[in-house]
């Protein structure tokens, strides 16, 4: 939707044996037919960047698109880390109330949702430009710094190779909170609900099941990284305590 299809900066065609610009009843370019049997190679040009200035490509079906990134893109690199902000990592019980933490520390016990903001940029964008990560997990340590058990490896539970099909995947993926500029928000917030796993076009809600680990003192890195291999992380202490009572399972 943000290309000129078949015709060049001055909205003139690229090929008339090949692009033949449809007007409307005010002489605007309206659609633009193609004739049957044309041949397009690799490298053609098909279209010039409109004054919005940027492309949406899709690949695959609409229930299941791949993500593009996956192909190599003439032209595209990426050599700049995802961030995750300073106090950009935050605890909720199965209720959905928020932990707040003490001197820097959670308290938490039974079943914990983390959410964690995170965002992503490329070669050339400007430092206010975020973009979505690619993956994104978390990993329990240890009070000595040596993984909980476990938890030997980050459990990358996030991973947006392919898009998810059902139609609550947005709300598995994003908290409260998240949303774009170009829909009224005053800045791009993505913020994900780690806990929960996307993969291979599927998504589902889970928990960080702080009962299967011995009452102590623990810190939950969470690491973000880019499909070009570059990752960060960012760690907050956590105090395991035994829950009171075992509360009821909520659907998130």
């Amino acid at each position: 939707v943000h290309v000129r299809a078949g015709r060049d900066g001055s909205g003139r065609s690229l090929d008339p044996e090949r692009f033949t610009i449809l007007s409307d009843e005010l002489g605007s370019p309206a659609a633009v037919r193609i004739r049957r049997g044309t041949r397009l190679e690799v490298g053609d040009v098909v279209g010039t960047v409109n004054r919005f200035a940027h492309v949406h490509l899709g690949i695959g079906p609409r229930s299941g698109d791949v993500n593009v990134l996956r192909f190599s893109l003439d032209g595209f690199s990426d050599r700049v880390p995802p961030t995750i902000p300073p106090r950009g990592i935050s605890l909720f019980d199965e209720t959905g109330t928020e932990l707040r933490p003490t001197r820097a520390r959670f308290v938490a016990s039974g079943r914990v949702a983390i959410v964690a903001e995170a965002w992503d940029r490329v070669d050339g964008n400007r430092r206010s430009r975020r973009l979505g990560g690619y993956r994104i997990g978390y990993q329990v340590l240890r009070r000595d710094g040596l993984p909980a058990p476990g938890f030997d490896e980050p459990r990358m539970t996030m991973e947006f190779d392919r898009l998810p099909a059902t139609t609550d995947a947005g709300s598995i993926v994003y908290a409260e909170g998240s949303g774009i500029r170009a829909y009224g928000s005053r800045v791009t917030r993505f913020r994900y609900v780690v806990t929960n796993e996307v993969r291979d076009g599927r998504a589902s809600a889970g928990w960080w099941d702080t009962s299967r680990l011995p009452p102590g003192e623990y810190r939950v890195r969470v690491v973000a990284g880019d499909i070009s291999g570059n990752t960060v992380s960012r760690d907050v202490a956590v105090t395991i305590v035994p829950s009171a009572a075992a509360p009821s399972p909520i659907s998130r």
